[in-house]
């Protein structure tokens, strides 16, 4: 019989589901909130509205940096499926407090709300490393399933954008408001708790030694000092600040550059992730059996930096839209195949402090990369292409220099 995603498996997809809903409910969102409303002081000047919005954008990744080691490390010593409630509740209590912020014109208040759910959604490390576990002993199922998280993070995209793009906008129905799309995904997540409660069942393991912070932070610095762990995680780095800087200014581009409608923004971002997950779903697996994940990181890399850089010359919209749909789907196999080639760096008790590194990594890059637009584009706005190219032209350089001879998935620690 084929073997499938195992059913206590599905919460911890439905948790990741929610941990990329999170991030991604609000990019349609901040942009004209922020840039071309009276929600914050009409007297702040354009680079004031920049800077506010790249502080923004930077708060939930802020917070995901702060949060993941913590539970990578709790991932190793404590019940999963009990950081994972906690996690749950924390993440609605976020969401609560994001839409009472849009609903009273508080911008203290969106921070407040923004990084608290930043922070329990860093239980994506957990995620990672509970599928590890789930598929830890057949490499080909593992393959594939690490293309299928990828999807989930496309369908989740393809969810999110129209809930927060269509519902915010007043202008398609009276009873949208900019809340709207935020209640909507609190009840998203408390019916994913009730969910985890009652289904998930997490396997079982060996004694593990109690938590200790001093003990647990000396064997944190020797993950990332170990031979063959940098420049897997350097690669991934760079992979996030060149597409996902893209994503998180995507609409603040659109509407400074072209002077795009909501809809039409909201309408780019779904493609996107439509495209996002298709290639995921259907492409990774069948490549990564053909040829190995540094020739497809390689390759990849180099692609996402030539369309990155035509997006940066390109003047026309319809084209733009066009570049940035191969730029997804090139970046939906560039991910899983990164995130793979983590998950095999090593086995066993360590892995909750690999893939809460991996999350830290990430969460830095989606800090860096608003910090640094609120500055550049407020220069110029083609600036935001002409910096993520260069991002990813660095990682091809990381993969074509230190990730050669044996494949990095046949390391070990």
């Amino acid at each position: 019989m084929k073997q499938k995603i195992l059913p206590p498996a599905l919460p911890i997809l439905g948790v990741f589901f929610l941990d990329s809903l999170s991030f991604v409910i609000v990019l349609p969102i901040f942009a004209h909130l922020i840039l071309d409303s009276s929600f914050i002081d009409p007297a702040f000047t354009t680079f004031e509205r920049f800077l506010t919005l790249g502080a923004l954008l930077a708060s939930f990744p802020l917070a995901q940096l702060l949060g993941a080691p913590l539970f990578g490390e709790l991932a190793d010593h404590k019940s999963k499926k009990h950081v994972f409630i906690y996690t749950l509740i924390g993440i609605s209590f976020g969401y609560f407090l994001t839409a009472l912020s849009l609903e009273f014109d508080l911008l203290y208040l969106l921070f407040l709300g923004r990084f608290v759910t930043g922070f329990f959604s860093a239980n994506r490390a957990i995620c990672l490393s509970a599928l590890n576990d789930q598929f830890k002993n057949n490499h080909s199922l593992k393959i594939k399933n690490f293309g299928r998280i990828t999807a989930i993070e496309g369908v989740s995209f393809t969810i999110a954008i129209p809930l927060g793009g269509w519902l915010s906008d007043k202008n398609l129905d009276q009873y949208f408001s900019v809340s709207l799309p935020i209640w909507i995904a609190l009840i998203f997540s408390l019916i994913n708790l009730i969910f985890l409660i009652t289904v998930y069942q997490e396997p079982k393991h060996g004694k593990t030694p109690p938590l200790k912070l001093k003990r647990s932070c000396h064997e944190f610095i020797q993950v990332i000092q170990t031979k063959g762990v940098k420049p897997v995680i350097f690669t991934h780095f760079f992979l996030v600040l060149s597409w996902f800087t893209t994503l998180q200014f995507n609409s603040a581009f659109l509407i400074v550059k072209f002077s795009e409608s909501n809809f039409a923004i909201t309408t780019t971002y779904l493609f996107i992730g439509i495209f996002w997950g298709i290639s995921s779903w259907f492409f990774y697996s069948k490549i990564s059996k053909k040829t190995s994940h540094r020739r497809i990181l390689k390759t990849g890399f180099s692609l996402l930096t030539t369309l990155l850089f035509a997006c940066f010359f390109n003047p026309n919209f319809l084209i733009y839209g066009f570049l940035l749909i191969l730029c997804s789907s090139i970046s939906s196999i560039l991910w899983p195949a990164s995130l793979y080639l983590a998950a095999e760096l090593k086995k066993g008790k360590v892995q909750g402090k690999i893939q809460g590194l991996y999350q830290s990594v990430k969460s830095l890059a989606l800090i860096l990369g608003p910090i640094s637009m609120s500055y550049l584009i407020d220069l110029n706005i083609n600036y935001l292409h002409l910096f993520t190219a260069t991002s990813s032209l660095i990682g091809f350089f990381i993969v074509f220099i230190y990730l050669k001879g044996r494949p990095p998935e046949k390391q070990t620690l």
